[in-house]
Parts: C-alpha cells; sequence; structure tokens
C-alpha cells in the first residue's frame, strides 16, 4: 500500500500545528501580538481608543481560546464591543479555528461566516484566502470534495491576488490531492507540478517533498512505475534533507511499493527493510509500521518467498485492528486471501475477501471495494458472475461520478474565476465609491478652507485698513497739533514784530521827542526825567518780551504725549474734569507700534467721557508706566463710580475691551463710590 500524506499534513498552517493552542510560548506571543494591534488601535491620529471593558473581554477571549471555552455572553461581547475591524478579524479566525479543531460543526461555520463577512467587507484578500482555507479543509474533513474544492480554488485566487507564492503552492496542492482521490490523475498533476515551480524558488523542502510524493502516487495509480520510482526517488532526496526520519521511512515505503508494482521485488524488499530499521518506528508511527509489514509480506510472496509472511501479515492485521486503520485493516485481508489462495486455501481467501469487500463498503473506499470484488470473481467460482457485475457496475458508476466530479470541478474553476472578478469589481466599485465620497469630502473640505480663508482674508483685510486709518488718523493728529503750533508760532512773530517795530518804534519818538525839550524850572525837568525814566523802562521791556517771542517761535516736537496733553486740556475746557498725565520716561513711544498708541488713545479718550458723563468726576488722572516688557496704564477718577455686577455692558465698556484684546492685552476694571480705576497692560 502507498502513503499518501494525510490531508491535515497537506492544509493545516504553521500557527494552525497540533497542540500549539495549548502551548503557553505560543499564547505569549500571540498576546504580545494582540497588544501590539491593540496598542497601535489606541494611538494618536482618529482611531478609537478601546475601554476599560474592551480591555477586560480581549482577555478574557484570549483566556477562552486557550482553555477553548466560549460563552453565549462571550460571543456577544466579541460582536458588540470589539471597535477595530483587523483585530476583530483576528479573533473571529482564531474562535472558528478552534470550534474547528473541536469538531463542533455549528460553532465553526458561525465563525468562519462572520470571519468571510468581515474580511470581504474589509478587503483583506489574505484573510478571505484564509477563512475559504479553513472552510475547505472542514469540508475535506466531512468527505464533501465539491464543497471542500470550491474553497481550495478560491484560496488558491485569493492568494494569488495577494501575491503570497508559498500559500498559493499548498493551496495547489490541496487541489492535487482532491484531484487524485477522485482519480483525476491528469488535473492532479498539473496542479502538482504548478505547486512545485512555487516551492522551487523559495527552497519550501517539506512541501516539496509532499508534491513529489504526490506525483510519485499518481504515476503509480495510472501504472507508469518507471516515472512513480523517479518521483518517489526525489521525494527521497527531500525528505533526508529535511533530516525527518519517519517521512524518510515512508518514501522508502512508497518506493518499495513502486518497485514492487515494476516487479523489481529484490529492490522493493530492501527499500521497505530499509524503513523498517527506522528507530522505534513502532513507538513513533504504528501505522507506518503496520503498512511496512504488510507491504514487505505481500513483496516476499510475489517473488515467492513464503518464509515468515503469513506472521508478518497478521501481525501487521493485529497492529491496524487495534488502531482502527480500517483502510489498512482492508488491503491487509485482500494480501492474506492471496496468501491463503497461495496455500490452497480457497475458503479462507474467500472469507478474507469478503470480510475486505464489506469494509471497502462501509468505509467509500471504492478502490479497495473494485479489487475485492475482481479478486472473488477470479477465486469464488460459485459466484464469479455476480463478482464481477458487482465489479463492473460499481467500476462503470465511479467512471460516471469521477467525470460529473472532474466537470464539476471544472465548472467551479470557471465559476471561482467569475466570483473573484465579481468580487472585484464590486472592489473596485467600493473603491470608486470611497473614493468619490472621498473626492466630495475633500472637495466641500477645500470650499470650506477656501472660504475660511477668504474670511480670514478679508478680516486681516479689514485688520490692515484699520490699522492703516489708525495710523492716518494718528497721523492727522500730529499734522493738526504741528499746524497748532505753527499757527502759534506766526501769532508770537506777528506779536513781536509789531511790538519791535511799532509800539517801540513810537515809544522811542516819543521819548525822543520829550528829552529834545528842556524845561526851566526844576520840578518840571525832574517829572520830565522820571516819565522818561519810565518809558525807557517799558521800552526795554517791550523789547526784551519782543526778544523773547523772537527766540521762543521753533517748532515743538509733537508726539503721542502731547495729544494725550492736548486730549486731557480739551476735555477741562469743555468737560470741566481736571485732567492730571503722569508719564514714566523710560517708555520709548517712537517706537511703540501706531496700532497700540491709537488704541490707547481711543481708550483714554472713551474712559475720559465716561467719568465725566457717568461717573460725575471732577478730577481724571491718567498714568503710564514701564514694567518688564509692558506698558501699564491706570486710569481713575473721583467719581461716584458704577456696579460692575449690575451694570449692563455698554458699547464704550466693550469697545475698551476689544482694544485691549487687539493689542493681546488685559484689562482690570475696579469700580467703588469713591472713584473708578482702569489698570490695562499692554505687550510691546
Amino acid at each position: 500500500m502507498t502513503i499518501r500524506i494525510p490531508i491535515r499534513n497537506l492544509i493545516l498552517y504553521q500557527k494552525y500545528k497540533q497542540g500549539s493552542l495549548q502551548n503557553p510560548v505560543f499564547f505569549k506571543l500571540f498576546f504580545y501580538l494582540l497588544m501590539t494591534v491593540f496598542l497601535f488601535s489606541c494611538s494618536d491620529g482618529g482611531l478609537k481608543k478601546s475601554s476599560g471593558v474592551e480591555n477586560k473581554y480581549y482577555s478574557e477571549i484570549l483566556d477562552s481560546i486557550k482553555a477553548n471555552k466560549f460563552s453565549e455572553n462571550l460571543k456577544k461581547q466579541v460582536l458588540s464591543e470589539l471597535y477595530n475591524d483587523s483585530l476583530e478579524n483576528v479573533l473571529f479566525s482564531q474562535l472558528a479555528y478552534s470550534y474547528y479543531k473541536q469538531e463542533d460543526s455549528a460553532q465553526f461555520r458561525f465563525w468562519n461566516s462572520k470571519n468571510m463577512k468581515l474580511s470581504q467587507v474589509i478587503g483583506d484578500t489574505a484573510a478571505i484566502a484564509e477563512a475559504n482555507w479553513d472552510l475547505a479543509n472542514f469540508f475535506y474533513q466531512h468527505r464533501l470534495l465539491d464543497s471542500s474544492y470550491l474553497h481550495y480554488n478560491r484560496a488558491h485566487k485569493y492568494y494569488e491576488l495577494d501575491e503570497n507564492k508559498f500559500m498559493a503552492g499548498r493551496m495547489l496542492l490541496n487541489l492535487a490531492t482532491i484531484q487524485s482521490d477522485i482519480r483525476d490523475y491528469a488535473g492532479s498533476e498539473v496542479n502538482t507540478v504548478r505547486a512545485i515551480k512555487k516551492f522551487k524558488p523559495l527552497r519550501k523542502d517539506k512541501q516539496l517533498y509532499m508534491s513529489y510524493n504526490n506525483l510519485g502516487i499518481i504515476y503509480n495509480e495510472l501504472g507508469d512505475y518507471e516515472m512513480s520510482i523517479n518521483y518517489h526517488s526525489e521525494a527521497l532526496e527531500y525528505s533526508e534533507a529535511l533530516n525527518d526520519p519517519l517521512k524518510t521511512a515512508a518514501s522508502y515505503n512508497n518506493l518499495g511499493v513502486a518497485l514492487k508494482n515494476k516487479k523489481l521485488y529484490n529492490l522493493a524488499d530492501n527499500n521497505l527493510n530499509k524503513a523498517l530499521e527506522t528507530d522505534s518506528l513502532y513507538y513513533k508511527d504504528p501505522e507506518l509500521y503496520a503498512m511496512l509489514l504488510d507491504n514487505l509480506a505481500h513483496t516476499r510472496l510475489l517473488k515467492g518467498d513464503t518464509s515468515g509472511v503469513k506472521a508478518q501479515l497478521y501481525k501487521a492485521l493485529n497492529i491496524r485492528d487495534s488502531l482502527s486503520f480500517i483502510s489498512g485493516v482492508t488491503v491487509n485481508k485482500l494480501h492474506i486471501a492471496e496468501f491463503l489462495l497461495q496455500q490452497d486455501d480457497t475458503l479462507g481467501a474467500i472469507q478474507h475477501s469478503k470480510d475486505a469487500k464489506t469494509l471497502a463498503s462501509s468505509g467509500n473506499n471504492f478502490r479497495d471495494e473494485l479489487q475485492a470484488n475482481l479478486f472473488l470473481s477470479a477465486i469464488d467460482k460459485k459466484n464469479s458472475s455476480k463478482y464481477y457485475l458487482d465489479y463492473i457496475r460499481l467500476n462503470d458508476s465511479l467512471i460516471r461520478v469521477e467525470r460529473a466530479v472532474r466537470n464539476k470541478f471544472e465548472r467551479i474553476r470557471f465559476e471561482t474565476d467569475e466570483y473573484i472578478a465579481r468580487n472585484s469589481e464590486l472592489s473596485t466599485q467600493r473603491n470608486w465609491i470611497i473614493a468619490g465620497s472621498t473626492g466630495t469630502v475633500l472637495l466641500f473640505s477645500l470650499l470650506l478652507v477656501i472660504r475660511n480663508q477668504k474670511a480670514k482674508n478679508k478680516k486681516l483685510q479689514f485688520e490692515q485698513k484699520q490699522n492703516k486709518a489708525n495710523e492716518e488718523i494718528y497721523n492727522l493728529l500730529l499734522e493738526q497739533e504741528k499746524k497748532r503750533e505753527e499757527g502759534s508760532r506766526n501769532e508770537k512773530m506777528r506779536i513781536s514784530r509789531e511790538l519791535h517795530d511799532g509800539v517801540l518804534g513810537r515809544l522811542f519818538g516819543v521819548r525822543f521827542v520829550l528829552g529834545s525839550h528842556y524845561e526851566q524850572s526844576g520840578e518840571s525837568r525832574d517829572i520830565k526825567e522820571k516819565y522818561l525814566g519810565e518809558l525807557k523802562s517799558i521800552e526795554e521791556e517791550i523789547r526784551r518780551i519782543s526778544h523773547d517771542l523772537q527766540h521762543n517761535h521753533g517748532i515743538k516736537e509733537v508726539g503721542f504725549l502731547q495729544l494725550i496733553r492736548n486730549l486731557l486740556q480739551d476735555n477741562e475746557n469743555i468737560l470741566l474734569v481736571k485732567g492730571e498725565l503722569i508719564t514714566d520716561e523710560n517708555i520709548e513711544w517712537q517706537k511703540i507700534p501706531y496700532k497700540i498708541k491709537m488704541n490707547l488713545y481711543r481708550i483714554i479718550q472713551e474712559a475720559l467721557l465716561n467719568s465725566a458723563k457717568h461717573g460725575k468726576a471732577t478730577k481724571f488722572t491718567v498714568n503710564f508706566q514701564s514694567k518688564a516688557r509692558n506698558i501699564l496704564l491706570r486710569i481713575s477718577d473721583n467719581g461716584c463710580g458704577f456696579d460692575l455686577t449690575k451694570t449692563t455692558e455698554g458699547i464704550g465698556l466693550s469697545n475698551m475691551k476689544d482694544r485691549v484684546l487687539d493689542c493681546k492685552g488685559n484689562i482690570d476694571i475696579n469700580s467703588t463710590e469713591s472713584g473708578t480705576e482702569i489698570e490695562i497692560i499692554i505687550p510691546v
């Protein structure tokens, strides 16, 4: 009997190796993996952060996977509380596989379906492939070969889309195994060769061993024993490279069977004995050990050496029977039937052949059932025609079924391509929808940004215009003050000229005339001298005044403080509020921006108006101080004040606060019955 690599050895991914779910090291690594994903999902950047409840159930999920215990409540929590789709999908996959290992079909199908749907929603081709792979394993385990083939084929297509050559090759090998099971040897060979082409560049010795082993089995079934020997020899080389004694023993067995079928009995005997020399083979793999005993005994039977054959055949039968290895027992009984027939025990041969037929039929082992019918038709003369008809009917039925299955597989391949294409089209449509939605959102966002930018630009332009207007107003005030000073200077010059050229000249003339008339009387002369002295004194006084007016006619420097003085003076004349200005010489007003000076001017103007109008003040003080790169302005009056908690803020007070805010400053208002004090700090 040739060893076929069990499907589980072909299909189970490394992370699903038997026993790994109970391995604490595996769980530690798996836990760290989940925590890494979890931490990334909690990082800044728009992703949702997990709640304490979520953390609790992540731990519960992991513990439950480890213990293989899942409550209905836990299922609900998994479905309702997980935020991260990728993490949720990983947990769905783990839950599905755990139920698969427990052989809980309903729960496996439930979680696998969740896994499949979510994978398709998030467009994770690798996860879609893995979900199909798990489902294919499930169907193969239940011998639903068409469904298994369908999902292996889908898994293969998705792994191809994901450009995962290794996994695509494994799916091809699984497809080839199913095709070999239904005797579609041509299709199996094609897919096996395709798998080899993927494995070789990757140097995947284990999968190459399986692939060449499958090719050896195919050609053995086709009767091309030379090719079978070649492929099994190549598989043997890979098994030795893997340093796996059990795989090497299996390759020697398969090579021995091919050599036996080619009637090279001595070479077959040598290879089978090499396999039996494997250390502790009986304890490591009793099935393989029993198979080797059976094949060795059958080889010796065929070459005519019956010494020890009976003991080996029955020893193999007992081992297989104790292991409930039904297909092995079936083959064993057929070989015993051959041995008994050679020993002229026809009845015993017939009985063992009938037992083999029954076992093969009950286990749907059609190949051995055919062999049993053919053998019985040859040795049971009484029922020969019956068994031969059974053989023909079963063979014809198998041919029809296998042809139908092969056709179905062809449809599956075609429909899978259509399915993938449809999903790809839907994915493309979804991507276009997402792209369109994203584009629309971006467009609206862009329009909103443009609108906001325009508003900001308008605000900036308004502020620039306002600053320019403030500067112009300030310059106008300065210009006005200059003109005022110039008018005053011109008036002083005019008065000086009038005094010097007009009044002083006339006085001099009068004094000269009076001085030229002499009176004889002493008293008159004394009076005249007295008034001439007075006139001269007046003349000197006028000359001095004229001189002073002439030498003080320069234009005074006009600045911010002068504007404030003028403001206080004007309001003192109009509002009858005496103003006082206190300044700090450390403040360099020429370096202070126009905007700040203009706002301070307006604030003082508004405060002065409020003091006179509402506070009934008679005294108003403005105090400028320099304080740690700030200008400190204190405005105070002696009015009646107002209640800040009850007074509705008017436009004037609001404007004052807005102007302070415009200068990035702070304002503090304190009002009592004895007056109001406003303190403003402006950074410069």
